[in-house]
């Protein structure tokens, strides 16, 4: 075990440090921390223990995205939660070949959303605040998808829901952008963003 470094306030609230409630776990200082100071404190209600307070605390952890397929609702995977790049580009890739173009979304826990078009070689993709506010960025796509060619049609619940091929990205590229969401929960820069 590791003492709380917190010896001052255990002893203002009338715990000794060698009182096992008072120490932490040895595996603690496994957490990957970026803070140069470390708070822990106690506090204390009659004989009881209530809480334990970290302060200026950091560590890493993978985000956390949920899958929902916007035109399946009743997809087995709608509400699956994942934290590796690799299962949400093996589940994309699984998903745009058996299917024709439609569109799902990536709802990381960092408030912000990615909306995906899968359409076999093609796809798109929009970057967007979770709670539907502005600014709705797009992916634009380069020469490798023929440009300005008419629309490419995605299904939303149901609906055909037209792209200008100007958002449109080669699929690689929608699952590199997908991949960079997971890992870091920020837009891919490998590509243009602009705002409809």
């Amino acid at each position: 075990m590791v003492r709380c470094c917190s010896h001052a306030h255990a002893k203002a609230v009338g715990m000794a440090p060698g009182d096992p409630v008072h120490q932490q776990p040895a595996n603690l200082s496994a957490l990957t921390s970026e803070s140069g100071k470390h708070v822990a404190s106690w506090q204390r209600v009659g004989n009881c223990v209530t809480g334990w307070y970290l302060k200026s605390v950091y560590w890493k952890r993978p985000m956390m995205v949920e899958f929902q397929d916007l035109e399946d609702r009743t997809n087995p995977c709608n509400g699956e939660r994942f934290a590796s790049p690799s299962q949400v580009i093996a589940l994309l890739d699984e998903l745009n070949c058996s299917r024709p173009p439609f569109m799902c979304e990536l709802i990381g826990d960092n408030g912000f959303t990615l909306t995906v078009g899968l359409g076999g070689d093609v796809g798109c993709v929009q970057h967007a605040p979770s709670d539907g506010t502005p600014p709705y960025l797009m992916a634009v796509g380069s020469t490798e998808v023929e440009p300005n060619v008419g629309d490419v049609e995605f299904v939303v619940g149901g609906t055909a829901t037209p792209i200008d091929r100007r958002y449109c990205v080669p699929f690689e590229t929608a699952k590199q952008i997908a991949a960079h969401f997971v890992e870091t929960g920020n837009r891919w820069l490998g590509v243009s963003w602009e705002e409809i």
